[in-house]
């Protein structure tokens, strides 16, 4: 737990570090100064999340994520401190006003949600598909440069989740301390208590901003609480989820006919980065574009270029990273096939790699290609009598919304600003969880989008009034405590009150490929950290290596 702590201090310090040049970098490039000491710290640790992951996917290319990246990173960050200390007064000095400011209530709530996150960030990690694929592409990471064709030896290994990069920057696998997987719990953290901070037990008058936070805390607990302890990607995208629509509706709530601010950059920012990390997060830069486009004035001062550039430097070398792992420009995507390069994955087994993902969204306990093999409308049945009557209901909601938001739309009463944009907003959301429901409908995959939906709706339809109501707060703010309690693990701080619990131990057996060797395991298909090359499941033996170091990368090799 002591060093727990003593390293998230640290990753507080870099990413607000970078977030402070992501800052500077913006307004300089839109010409914009006067918004220079705007950003909230939690803008400031996202954005620096996000621009640590694109520094690092540019190294990549030319080193592993070990220590010459680390010290590459993370020494002109510290530096930057000096340079930029009026930044870092600005923010000791927003922490320290609403310290005092705090009453005994919300401390009290600070505590009980720092003392939660923390204890479900140092437990030994269960999450399957960490133990699956997880671990071993940090590992990969940590340990070589980009890798062609890692993909032929797991095809999860070509997913390409670029969060996985900045795990493996602060891992600290170079210090042979055991690998740090905490990075999660931290942003976790720091989301979580930016949200409670706003909460008042004394004088608790709810509105929106309130109203959405509660539901963030409610229902992230109820579905990753058990895996913050894991690098999982789907932990992070529901975390960008939540942080887009949390501070976009804070900023339709409090400043919506603001001409541009560090708010729309950062939300802009934050969601094309997410989009690297996980396809399904294909519609969260049209959420981005939604408030954007709302904003007067927003074609003037070469703001289209900025957005423009950002993207181009986000996304570009991740699809050259998608091209390295698996021969497509995006995968497991086999239609767009542009490249022959001879460590390309076979087109059956992309294929069967998307297939694989809906056939397991939809009912994991049934064959893939059996699923594929049904209709459409036969895999929404298979869904609907798989899956809780409350999900269903769910997407019952959000469906009929719509026809209210098209109603409400083309009305003869006329709609405010804020209005409009909510509806706009609740539209989009509604297209991604189409797309989510279309291609992978997981419940986990999805669930952000699902409740962001609802919760737009709601604050639609709800009567002002009702927030006010003290019951309706006080009710939500105990919903909230109940699952900030559950399932808090005490004993965690005695069984490791130094680190967090390592990854589990794994027996493997060692098998032969055409001309090189890799474990795997013997009684599960989980490799957890074991030693390179390791795959949870699959005969290698028709895979090479396309030459004498492992840097070369791998192919299939049918002779």
């Amino acid at each position: 737990m002591v060093i727990t702590l003593i390293v998230w201090l640290y990753i507080f310090t870099i990413l607000t570090s970078l977030g402070i040049l992501f800052n500077r970098i913006s307004l300089l490039a839109i010409k914009d100064k006067s918004l220079l000491n705007e950003n909230s710290i939690i803008q400031h640790i996202f954005n620096g999340f996000c621009l640590c992951m694109g520094l690092c996917s540019l190294l990549y290319f030319f080193s592993n994520i070990g220590f010459t990246v680390h010290l590459l990173i993370a020494i002109p960050s510290l530096i930057s401190i000096y340079f930029f200390r009026n930044d870092w007064k600005i923010i000791i000095s927003k922490v320290k006003n609403a310290a005092i400011s705090f009453n005994l209530w919300q401390w009290l709530l600070i505590f009980i949600g720092f003392i939660s996150i923390l204890l479900a960030t140092i437990e030994e990690p269960t999450n399957i598909d960490t133990g699956n694929y997880h671990a071993q592409s940090i590992k990969w990471m940590n340990e070589y440069k980009i890798i062609p064709g890692l993909g032929n030896l797991l095809g999860n290994l070509a997913y390409n989740q670029s969060n996985f990069l900045v795990e493996a920057f602060f891992s600290f696998s170079f210090l042979n301390y055991g690998t740090f997987r905490i990075l999660n719990g931290f942003l976790v953290l720091v989301f979580i208590l930016n949200i409670i901070k706003t909460f008042n037990l004394k004088n608790l008058k709810f509105n929106a901003i309130q109203f959405i936070g509660s539901i963030i805390i409610i229902f992230f607990f109820i579905h990753y609480k058990n895996w913050i302890s894991s690098p999982s990607p789907d932990v992070i995208i529901t975390l960008m989820t939540y942080y887009i629509f949390y501070e976009g509706i804070k900023r339709l709530t409090n400043n919506p006919l603001q001409e541009t601010d560090n708010t729309l950059i950062s939300i802009y920012f934050i969601a094309i980065s997410a989009l690297t990390v996980k396809l399904s997060a294909i519609t969260l830069p049209f959420l981005a574009i939604v408030l954007i486009l709302r904003t007067p004035l927003f074609f003037k001062q070469g703001r289209v270029i900025f957005y423009a550039l950002l993207t181009l430097i986000i996304i570009v070398p991740w699809l050259v990273r998608n091209v390295f792992f698996s021969g497509y420009l995006i995968f497991p995507v086999a239609e767009i096939d542009l490249f022959n390069v001879d460590w390309k994955i076979p087109r059956e087994l992309v294929i069967g790699v998307k297939n694989a993902i809906h056939g397991f969204s939809t009912n994991s306990q049934m064959s893939s290609v059996e699923i594929m093999k049904l209709t459409l409308w036969d895999r929404i049945i298979i869904w609907i009598n798989t899956n809780y009557w409350y999900r269903i209901l769910y997407l019952l909601i959000i469906l009929f919304s719509q026809f209210y938001f098209i109603k409400l739309f083309f009305s003869k009463a006329k709609l405010s600003y804020k209005k409009t944009s909510l509806i706009l907003l609740g539209f989009t959301t509604f297209l991604g969880v189409v797309f989510w429901f279309l291609t992978a409908p997981d419940f986990r995959f999805g669930s952000a989008l699902v409740y962001m939906s609802i919760s737009t709706t709601l604050i639609i339809t709800i009567p002002k009034k009702v927030y006010l109501n003290r019951f309706f707060g006080h009710s939500f703010i105990l919903l909230t405590l109940f699952f900030l309690f559950r399932k808090m693990h005490v004993e965690e701080l005695y069984n490791h009150p130094l680190k967090p619990a390592p990854y589990p131990k794994v027996e493997v057996k060692i098998n032969n490929g055409k001309n090189f060797r890799y474990a795997i395991p013997k009684n599960n298909y989980q490799c957890w950290d074991y030693n390179l090359p390791c795959v949870p499941f699959g005969d290698l033996s028709i895979v090479k290596q396309r030459g004498e170091d492992i840097e070369d990368g791998f192919k299939y090799d049918f002779n």
